[in-house]
């Protein structure tokens, strides 16, 4: 057995071997995780905790007495503190039965364990929820513990008196953590965008980052293994693997062009959401926002519409240098000139300037020319990929965009007041210069193998190749 087997087998893997022992990791991870973030805060609050390495006994003295009142404010000070305590006993306690249920060789003890660990999770569900409701830790906190707490509720109840759909009941809890990761995401990224130094910022997460931690190492595994092994879920958890071990052994085809166009589209997709949602304080108001992005005026859905066109265009570039398909690159190059025309808007209306502006304008131009160029190319001398300088051209045509996108940066570092506020406000553009640079190595991979700036950079490379192997020979 290798080294990081091993440690898995006694980590992670004890951890993994029932429904009970990962939720119950969870827990135990979320109360620590709390008592820390509590402690933490106090210190960075009071002067209390002040201590002068002097060495003193009454001063270490001091100090515990502080951390002790620290912990029972924050688990007993006040009904709404009682009420999660209560709660996050009774999920431990509800996680021992649902070992137990694991463990039992009957099929009326395991269905008892099973019974017995929902019901202690139902009235601990309630306890938690009314818990974190009433301790109003912000309105994204809020709604989470609201939405997922009753959604707990009422799957365990189905367990309860409708077994026989233990299928679908058992998958419920699954599909709501994907909204409390969101949610603490959120909640993170507002600490650091209203914090004033990083230290503070790092302090106010640390709850909030155990969390997802645990949310993501422990309780959705935990929801897995509490489903029937025949449920859906756990067969596309199961193929899933399948393909994550077979990961290692795949042939990752990084001279292909649509590979870079794929991951640049998906890439600049992914800065939009994460920029939107990095600036709103609630679910409503992130899928308000999400809504006026994609589809809340004219240019909105435009863009929205040229993005769907790119992540087309990149797919038929993938099978046409598969295939060594000519007719399939023509369409792509239809499609991201089309899709390049439209997206020159959404561009140039991140231009805070008339230059950037003119910038992304000659960017998006040029780009197109270049596409449309290529398509014509290719269907006129019938060879896959076009002429080469049609797609040099195209490269040439990312410049002014880079020039335009690093104006942007530099206008949202003048206007904004903090690092934090700076790096919020530069998600997208961000995205999009590395997405500039994914499209520009796609469009050199576009060109035919024989063309001339392909075999000029292939003979610079080995010429690099050969310096490099003479000077550390």
């Amino acid at each position: 057995m290798s080294r990081m087997s091993w440690i898995y087998e006694n980590t992670l893997g004890k951890v993994y071997q029932n429904t009970g022992t990962a939720y119950n990791t969870c827990s135990w991870l979320i109360i620590g995780a709390s008592a820390v973030h509590a402690i933490a805060n106090a210190v960075q609050d009071s002067s209390s905790f002040v201590y002068t390495h002097s060495g003193d006994i009454g001063q270490l003295t001091d100090l515990a007495s502080a951390t002790l009142d620290v912990l029972k404010e924050h688990f007993f000070g006040s009904l709404p503190a009682v009420c999660t305590s209560v709660g996050s006993g009774l999920f431990l306690w509800s996680g021992r039965y649902y070992s137990l249920k694991h463990q039992s060789e009957g099929v009326e003890d395991a269905h008892y364990h099973s019974k017995t660990a929902d019901t202690l999770s139902i009235i601990g569900g309630g306890f938690y929820t009314y818990g974190l409701c009433a301790l109003g830790k912000g309105e994204i906190a809020t709604e989470a513990a609201l939405g997922s707490g009753t959604v707990l509720i009422l799957s365990r109840a189905g367990s309860i008196f409708w077994s026989q759909y233990d299928n679908f009941w058992r998958a419920i809890p699954l599909y709501t953590r994907p909204f409390q990761l969101v949610s603490v995401g959120m909640d993170v990224a507002h600490n650091f965008a209203s914090s004033g130094t990083p230290s503070e910022a790092l302090v106010r997460s640390i709850l909030p980052l155990s969390i997802a931690v645990g949310l993501t190492l422990f309780q959705i595994p935990g929801d897995f293994l509490n489903m029937p092994a025949d449920s859906f879920p756990r067969r596309a958890l199961g193929k899933v693997q399948e393909k994550i071990a077979a990961l290692p052994k795949m042939n990752w085809d990084l001279k292909n062009p649509g590979t870079y166009y794929k991951t640049g589209n998906w890439l600049v997709l992914g800065g939009a959401v994460t920029q939107i949602c990095a600036n709103v304080s609630s679910f409503a108001e992130a899928a308000n926002a999400l809504t006026q992005h994609f589809v809340g005026s004219a240019p909105a859905a435009l863009a929205t519409i040229s993005s769907g066109l790119f992540i087309c265009a990149a797919d038929f570039y993938k099978k046409g240098s598969d295939r060594g398909d000519a007719h399939l690159t023509r369409k792509a190059d239809w499609l991201g000139a089309g899709a390049t025309f439209i997206s020159t808007g959404v561009t140039c209306s991140l231009a805070p300037n008339f230059q950037a502006f003119g910038l992304g304008l000659v960017s998006g131009v040029v780009t197109c020319v270049a596409r449309l160029g290529s398509a014509k190319s290719s269907q006129r001398k019938g060879i896959q990929g076009g002429d080469w300088g049609w797609r040099a051209f195209s490269m040439v045509g990312r410049i002014p965009g880079f020039v335009s996108l690093g104006m942007v940066l530099q206008d949202n570092y003048v206007t904004s007041s903090s690092k934090a506020e700076f790096a919020l406000k530069s998600i997208l553009p961000a995205s999009y210069i590395v997405g500039y640079g994914l499209f520009a190595t796609g469009d050199f991979l576009n060109m035919p193998t024989g063309s001339f700036l392909r075999r000029v950079l292939g003979d610079a490379r080995q010429k690099l190749a050969g310096l490099f192997k003479k000077n550390h020979g």
